[in-house]
């Protein structure tokens, strides 16, 4: 028989203590407001990477290189189109080779690769 007086039933976990108020006002590990950036709307350009071997942008779903990834490519080989090209040479030949053998029957021929790949590269440059 239990000796203890009746009376509620006892809890064996201690309460739980809410954590104390936070103090509005600003401190060291608060960033002044004015260095605060603006909320993103959407991911940044360098998020728009192909995703291998179906050759869509991860970002948004299109074909890759969609346009927000060939403005980054644009700006970061504004001073070496030639290498630019050649890179996205070997990218599409990557491309053709991966997508050929995910989709056998339905491949994209090597006009729509190249268009896809290269044939904006002189229109982005004017």
């Amino acid at each position: 028989m239990d000796d203890r007086p009746p009376g509620p039933a006892r809890n064996p976990l201690p309460a739980r203590e809410d954590p104390p108020a936070r103090d509005p006002r600003p401190t060291r590990e608060d960033p002044p407001a004015r260095n605060r950036l603006p909320p993103r709307e959407g991911p940044p350009a360098r998020d728009h990477l192909p995703a291998r071997p179906i050759w869509l942008c991860r970002a948004c779903g299109g074909p890759w290189p969609c346009s927000p990834a060939r403005r980054r490519l644009l700006h970061e080989y504004a001073d070496a189109p030639v290498t630019l090209a050649v890179y996205l040479a070997g990218l599409m030949l990557e491309a053709d080779e991966q997508l050929n053998r995910a989709y056998p029957y339905t491949t994209p021929s090597p006009e729509a690769l190249h268009r896809r790949f290269l044939g904006w590269l002189r229109e982005g440059r004017r």
